[in-house]
């Protein structure tokens, strides 16, 4: 059985942002053209604008009516804010400040987390079985004699 692509979540976790380094720099130079690209595991076709906004959002803790400016001109859409229950969770708290750690673990609890199941075969193997079915019921000896031979190759093939 194949396996099935994950097809709604979230691209990736919460990170805190890193202090700076103390003392000494490493000379090192990071050299990204030299080093190798690889692919996301197991990363969704589809994901939420709004949880990946959170995570880029460049303050840890604000108020939700600033939480909900700040998604709104980030370019997240109305609906997609009413559809993951963002809107009604920022303003159930009222004027509580909310931390971004928090808003990414009560987000993930009360977005929907949709669960997709494949249903029938792809598409050129389903159009190769149906026209091997429509060929088998052709008597050949009712045909034009001209096709009588190409439907006679097809069936015993």
């Amino acid at each position: 059985m194949s396996k099935i692509a994950k097809v709604i979540g979230p691209l990736r976790q919460y990170a805190p942002k890193l202090a700076k380094p103390k003392g000494k720099i490493s000379e090192k130079v990071l050299d990204l053209a030299k080093g190798k690209k690889t692919p996301l595991k197991d990363s969704p076709a589809l994901f939420y604008a709004s949880r990946e906004a959170i995570l880029d959002a460049p303050f840890e803790k604000n108020l939700p009516k600033n939480w909900l400016s700040y998604l709104k001109n980030r370019g997240v859409k109305d609906k997609e804010l009413y559809d993951t229950s963002t809107t009604f969770f920022l303003q159930g708290l009222g004027n509580k400040a909310l931390t971004k750690k928090d808003f990414i673990k009560e987000f993930d609890e009360i977005a929907p987390n949709l669960k997709i199941v494949a249903l029938g075969q792809p598409s050129i193997k389903t159009i190769i079985n149906n026209l091997y079915k429509q060929v088998k019921k052709v008597d050949p000896k009712a045909q034009d004699p001209r096709v009588e031979g190409l439907y006679s190759y097809l069936q015993n093939s």
